[in-house]
């Protein structure tokens, strides 16, 4: 006698239970750009100014000795502001302090009228209420960083899941305890491989790789520019460790990165692959050097591949049975995983599209699978618009939209890029020589929709001029798809068993290319190499450099407020000279690789000739850029870390 289900397990229960928990998503706010100490202060502020009520306060930022308020006019014009204690370059003077609007400006007067009356009112305010950054002894508001939050959508979607699993009914047999420990196993042998081989690096292009970190202090507060996903998620990380937030961060990224490797396994199995097949396809991602260097930094792709990894994951093993229930509980779980990726960076968006797309490789007829298809596309949909919506509106808006404009250019020969690299042509050709060798019209249909995933990746790769690293790890995004689709030609073409070898030494032919190049860029190197020295400044010190040309950025890993022995940075951008006249502490001067550049090396020229400079370390790093139109001027790159005695007047 069967044991009768619980009343939420059957069809009609389950179904209540997804609609339910949508419910949930919709009623859930997203983390507010204005839910913490800083952003509260700066909403109270703004609120009690009447001279801004045209205005809408967007964004606020609140580094060591400043607060960075970003403002939407009526028109839908943006200003950021910087408010500062009062400088000899600043924009405005508002008693104590000076506001400053953040940009290049030829001719502040033709400005907008909407742009202009909200510097007018910002500094009529800061001059009459300069609490926004000064307290009532006249030092600096250091508001608290914020408390990390629980994950809710990940949480949502391993309810699902196990509910999904419970489903199932299956008792648990030694045999299948013993497969779960060898997936464990198997997840921690690929952290530990990777670790021997690959040490702990930053890995994000254009110097940029330590804002992630920040944005994990802050708990991704900041979502206007990628999402605040990443921070949202390893906020956790960051604040486990305050002396060391990097290296917290690195092993939580190599944990979640190691998680690709039993995801494979069961993504290959659900499609339809033998044990032997699963398990050398999982050694495959295992031994990736583009998924293993990402793992071993704080690199976003990590995340997000591993997040829509497990998605597709969810996804096919819910298309195993196509029935209703089922279809909509994994539906449900991979829309929570999917909305959480699509606010870790907009280059996971087209990667978190096509995910879905691996139902349709489930063995059985068309139809049903074209059916659980239209089914699984409209709850993600449903899932990632209501608990990801507002967020991705406001990336959309964002700085994102201006570097899509400039950047992006969908066209016919982004598609063909793709397709005439060797590895793809090494891979599909042979494929499709098969398929139409044997006759197998089945084998067609995995060939298709890679081809369609390299297409839509193709079209929207922002990624193009970057680094050959960071453009593979772009369509590493889609390693579900990928696995999913190599999985389904070989059942359709049934050759699973003899494919085995001849897939492995393609899989390593490819992975061994030497078209990837150096491993580490210059400013990669530079902010891994600033984790040593920084341990060796005093305590409340404070370090000044070149941080920004026209296009180009360095951010060292320093981050004040109680991080790291509380040591400042003082970035300089060319454009905005140092002002050193208010900073207390000892005061270092570090030369950054933006002073081995065209546009730096002047800059920095002039600079250090001001500067008394007492060198304390030097390092000289190989020339390799992190994206193809930013070169250095030298075969070279010499970096120095200087302990700043006096500054000379300026000259003239």
């Amino acid at each position: 006698m069967s044991t009768p289900l619980p009343a939420w397990s059957t069809p009609q229960g389950l179904i209540a239970w997804t609609v339910a928990a949508l419910l949930t998503l919709l009623a859930t706010p997203a983390t507010a750009g204005t839910d913490t100490a800083c952003g509260v202060h700066a909403a109270r502020w703004v609120d009690a100014c009447p001279a801004l009520s045209p205005a809408k306060l967007t964004d606020t930022l609140c580094p060591p000795g400043a607060v960075v308020l970003t403002f939407t006019a009526r028109d839908g014009a943006r200003l950021e502001l910087e408010i500062t204690r009062a400088r000899p370059h600043s924009f405005r003077r508002a008693g104590p302090l000076g506001v400053s609007p953040v940009g290049e400006f030829a001719d502040w007067s033709s400005e907008p009228d909407g742009v202009r009356a909200i510097l007018d009112g910002v500094t009529a305010c800061a001059e009459e209420r300069p609490q926004i950054l000064l307290d009532g002894s006249g030092g600096e508001v250091s508001a608290p960083r914020p408390a990390p939050r629980p994950p809710w959508l990940v949480l949502a979607a391993f309810l699902a899941t196990s509910a999904l699993c419970f489903r199932a009914r299956r008792d648990p047999s030694q045999k299948r305890v013993l497969s779960w420990v060898a997936l464990v196993g198997a997840w921690a042998a690929g952290v530990g491989f990777r670790a021997l081989v690959y040490p702990w690096s930053f890995f994000h292009q254009n110097g940029q790789a330590p804002i992630w970190i920040e944005s994990a202090l802050e708990g991704g507060v900041d979502r206007s520019l990628y999402g605040g996903g990443y921070g949202a998620l390893y906020a956790w990380a960051a604040a486990a460790d305050l002396d060391d937030p990097d290296r917290a961060l690195f092993i939580a990224n190599a944990v979640v990165g190691g998680a690709a490797v039993p995801l494979c396994w069961l993504l290959a199995r659900a499609v339809g692959a033998r044990p032997v097949f699963a398990s050398a396809l999982a050694a495959i991602v295992a031994l990736d050097p583009v998924l293993a260097r990402t793992a071993q930094s704080e690199s976003h792709f990590t995340l997000s591949t591993v997040l829509l990894l497990a998605a597709a994951a969810i996804l096919s093993m819910a298309a195993r049975r196509p029935r209703m229930s089922g279809t909509l509980l994994g539906a449900l779980a991979a829309g929570c995983l999917i909305a959480q990726a699509l606010r870790v960076h907009p280059l996971a968006w087209v990667a978190g599209g096509l995910t879905p797309l691996v139902v349709v490789l489930q063995r059985g007829r068309l139809l049903t699978r074209l059916r659980v298809l239209g089914v699984a596309y409209a709850v993600t949909a449903l899932v990632a618009a209501a608990a990801s919506g507002s967020v991705l509106f406001e990336v959309l808006h964002g700085d994102i939209s201006r570097r899509v404009a400039a950047e992006w250019s969908p066209t016919v020969a982004a598609v063909v890029t793709v397709f005439a690299d060797w590895r793809t042509a090494a891979v599909l050709l042979p494929s499709a020589a098969t398929a139409l060798v044997l006759r197998r019209r089945r084998a067609w249909l995995p060939l298709v929709v890679a081809a369609v995933g390299l297409s839509c990746l193709g079209l929207a790769n922002l990624a193009a001029v970057d680094d050959d690293w960071i453009h593979a790890a772009y369509y590493r995004q889609a390693l579900g798809l990928w696995v999913a689709s190599i999985v389904a030609w070989t059942v359709a073409a049934g050759i699973q068993r003899w494919a085995l070898a001849p897939t492995i030494s393609a899989a390593i032919v490819a992975l061994a290319s030497p078209g990837l190049g150096p491993w580490l860029s210059s400013d990669a190197r530079e902010a891994t190499r600033a984790l040593e020295w920084r341990t060796r400044l005093p305590r409340e010190s404070t370090v000044v450099y070149l941080s920004r040309t026209r296009y180009r950025v360095v951010r060292l890993p320093l981050y004040g407020r109680g991080v790291v022995g509380g040591i400042r940075s003082h970035p300089f951008a060319a454009s905005r000279p140092p002002d050193l006249t208010e900073l207390r502490g000892p005061v270092y001067y570090y030369r950054s690789t933006l002073c081995s550049t065209e546009e730096g090396r002047p800059v920095c020229a002039k600079y250090e000739k001001r500067f008394d400079l007492e060198e304390v370390g030097r390092w000289v790093l190989p020339a390799v850029p992190s994206r193809s139109d930013y070169t250095y001027d030298t075969n070279e790159v010499v970096v120095s870390l200087n302990r700043l005695q006096t500054v000379a007047p300026p000259d003239g």
